[in-house]
């Protein structure tokens, strides 16, 4: 099992940012996932620990560790520019030295961009090097 930035709180432009654990519920991430195979794939992830879901802010997220990168495996909510630097912030706080994550949202590039990302694949997956 990987290691993983959640739990606890984080401060990001002195706004306090919580971590909480949660239950992975697939109607909330449906949106995220291009399948329902993806879908249940995560969801199998997050049951055997492989990954693991969050609440931060205003955003419900899943994520796991590969080596030295941080995978945000899917995210739903608002306020993802607040999230994207404090996911980021917290990633490198733990030791992880990239943070990557793919889109299939259309506005979501832009956003990414201007929070220090940047595309690696067809401008759809997205690396921030900590």
């Amino acid at each position: 099992m990987g290691r993983y930035c959640g739990g606890g709180s984080y401060s990001i432009k002195e706004k306090i940012v919580m971590w909480e654990e949660i239950e992975f519920h697939k109607e909330v991430f449906e949106l995220a996932f291009y399948s329902d195979d993806d879908l249940k794939g995560v969801e199998n992830d997050v049951k055997t620990g492989n990954s693991k879901a969050y609440h931060v802010g205003g955003i419900k997220c899943v994520i796991r560790g590969e080596g030295e990168e941080l995978i945000l495996v899917a995210a739903v909510g608002y306020n993802l520019a607040t999230f994207l630097h404090a996911f980021a912030e917290r990633a490198k706080a733990t030791g992880f030295k990239t943070v990557r994550f793919n889109t299939i949202r259309s506005g979501i590039p832009k956003l990414a961009e201007k929070s220090g990302f940047h595309p690696i694949e067809l401008d759809t997956t997205f690396r921030v090097i900590l």
